[in-house]
């Protein structure tokens, strides 16, 4: 009998996170399936007809709503590892947001903002896949106790924060890469030269409930949470706070072993 790794989430476990936090923060997170199995990323990537009804979806739920936001968390072939797409419509306009690195079929009035190739793969270690999905889901679609998203204007800060990529073909005219991300959805990034990066410099916008700051988030878990080491693609091993490792932790915890944490790992 295999056992379980205890490194990563599996679908039914992500699934039940899912669940847990949409009904924490009122948010709207949807592991993908299709036909009533997962829908695999590498699926996506291949097939534009089913990218076409992905993107009907989204409009669909959009309609009535003048500002609307929705997450979609895709499973990958290899286990553990999970993207996800951030769906965002603002002044009449509307974007994808995903840190995966694909050449996707884009519809020409929804603009693709992704990762530049070298930013994608160093990121997180493999085994956090599925925290850093969760993440980036909850940070994008979080609002504060005002009821306003705590990144607002996410649409236009990544119109202002891009470059046009230089792979282009006449499917994919409407995608960019992004050079700087806000400062909620960094909260994951394990490697200092990376955040330095991304990071909007001397930002002090509060990205969780506390009304801390970036710098004060990480200078907080840094202190609490224990410190771990990698090799990184710059060939040096860099120290790290890993609070991914702990929050895939805490849900394997909550979900696998019955335990019920003090999971306030987003205002963490």
């Amino acid at each position: 009998m295999r056992v379980q790794s205890p490194q990563y989430l599996t679908p039914q476990e992500v699934n039940k996170a899912i669940q847990y936090y949409n009904d924490k923060y009122n948010i709207s997170i949807s592991l993908m399936k299709h036909g009533g199995e997962l829908l695999y990323i590498f699926m996506l990537e291949c097939n534009p007809n089913i990218q076409k009804k992905v993107y009907k979806l989204l409009q669909t739920r959009a309609i009535d709503h003048e500002e609307y936001r929705q997450a979609l968390i895709f499973a990958s072939n290899v286990p553990g590892e999970y993207e996800t797409w951030i769906y965002c419509k603002e002044n009449n306009k509307e974007c994808i947001f995903s840190w995966c690195y694909s050449a996707l079929y884009n519809d020409k009035d929804i603009a693709f903002y992704r990762a530049t190739e070298a930013l994608r793969m160093p990121l997180i270690d493999s085994d956090h896949y599925a925290a850093h999905a969760l993440s980036l889901a909850c940070s994008a679609l979080r609002k504060n106790d005002k009821k306003e998203y705590f990144i607002p204007n996410f649409l236009q800060f990544l119109s202002d924060n891009c470059k046009k990529t230089t792979k282009s073909s006449k499917s994919n005219t409407n995608v960019y890469e992004f050079i700087k991300l806000p400062n909620a959805l960094l909260k994951g990034v394990e490697i200092p030269q990376i955040l330095q990066q991304l990071q909007l410099p001397n930002d002090t916008t509060p990205i969780n409930f506390k009304n801390e700051s970036l710098s004060d988030f990480r200078k907080r878990y840094e202190q609490e949470f224990e410190q771990g080491y990698r090799s990184c693609a710059y060939g040096a091993d860099d120290k790290f706070p890993s609070y991914l490792k702990q929050k895939t932790l805490r849900l394997i915890k909550r979900f696998r072993d019955g335990e019920i944490p003090d999971d306030n790992m987003h205002n963490r």
